[in-house]
């Protein structure tokens, strides 16, 4: 499964509609991650843009057992192959590692890619 993720406030809904069953919000240290990059998005390109036909990109969560499967299918739709991402960060908790990585698709829109294993 997965959530595009496209403003701040779309985050907070999100987090509101699962967590109590996405083990994704006990990481703290990923959800301020998380929560900084879409407020950068915001600032710099606007809360209301058109994630599709605008500037900024949008940042995506993949979690479930579907999720390796979609996730190659979004950079696919992108031309974008897995391994060149702009940088990775990787939050374990426990037995679950949450990695998020930036992929940058042209000089102004990226997608920032949120697994959760």
């Amino acid at each position: 499964m997965y959530k595009i993720i496209a403003n701040a406030d779309a985050l907070k809904h999100f987090q509101k509609e699962t967590r109590h069953t996405l083990s994704l919000w006990e990481n703290t240290h990923a959800v301020e991650s998380i929560k900084e990059m879409v407020e950068q998005t915001d600032i710099y390109y606007g809360a209301d843009r058109d994630i599709f036909a605008d500037m900024g990109g949008y940042l995506i969560i993949f979690y479930g057992d579907s999720a390796e499967t979609e996730y190659h299918g979004f950079l696919k739709h992108y031309y974008i192959e897995k391994d060149l991402y702009e940088f990775e960060d990787t939050y374990q908790n426990g037995q679950e590692k949450v990695v998020i990585q930036l992929y940058i698709c042209s000089n102004d829109y990226a997608l920032a890619v949120v697994t959760v294993q």
